[in-house]
C-alpha cells in the first residue's frame, strides 16, 4: 500500500477550481479576513484527484527510460477515455466525500489494489482493467474521502486514424 500526505492548500484549490472554470466563492475565500460569516475555503469535488502532485514517484516522470504517450482524449459511446501512460488508459474514477475539504488541513492518503479483470476487446485483444481504492484520512484518524478508480491495458495499441 502506498501512503503519502495531501497538504491542502487555499492557493492549490483556487487553481484547481480556475482550471476548471468554476468560479464558486467557497474555492477563493480570503483565509485572512476577520469577516464573521467567513468559512473556510473548501475544495471542489474533484479536487482529490489532485493529490497525485504529491506523489512520492510520479510514473510519468520517474520512468523516464520507458516509452511515454502524449496525453489524449477520445470519445467512445459517450464516455471520455484519457490516455495517461503509455498505453494504459483512465476508465472510471468514483468519489464518495464524507464531508468536504478544507484548506488548512493535511490529509494521509493510501492507495491500495482491488480487482483485476480483462475482457476481449472489440478491435481485438484483451483489455485488463485494474481497479484501485484511495482513501483521504484527516488527523483525527477519520475518512473524508474515498475513491475509487480503474484503469485498462489493451494487449495492443490500435491506431485512433
Amino acid at each position: 500500500m502506498e501512503s503519502y500526505e495531501f497538504p491542502i492548500e487555499a492557493g492549490h484549490i483556487m487553481a484547481f477550481a480556475r482550471s476548471l472554470g468554476d468560479d464558486n466563492p467557497r474555492y477563493f475565500r480570503d483565509e485572512s479576513s476577520d469577516a464573521v460569516d467567513a468559512s473556510p475555503t473548501i475544495a471542489p469535488p474533484t479536487f482529490a484527484q489532485a493529490s497525485v502532485r504529491f506523489l512520492p514517484k510520479v510514473p510519468s516522470i520517474d520512468r523516464a527510460d520507458e516509452s511515454v504517450a502524449i496525453s489524449n482524449t477520445r470519445e467512445s459511446e459517450g464516455e471520455s477515455i484519457a490516455v495517461v501512460e503509455g498505453n494504459q488508459l483512465h476508465a472510471e474514477q468514483h468519489f464518495e466525500y464524507r464531508r468536504p475539504v478544507v484548506a488548512g488541513e493535511v490529509l494521509r492518503v493510501t492507495t491500495r489494489d482491488g480487482d483485476t479483470w480483462q475482457k476481449e476487446g472489440r478491435r481485438g485483444g484483451t483489455l485488463t482493467f485494474k481497479e484501485s481504492f484511495t482513501e483521504f484520512v484527516d488527523a483525527d484518524g477519520d475518512v473524508v474521502v474515498l475513491s475509487r478508480s480503474v484503469a485498462v491495458w489493451p494487449s495492443r495499441v490500435v491506431d485512433a486514424g
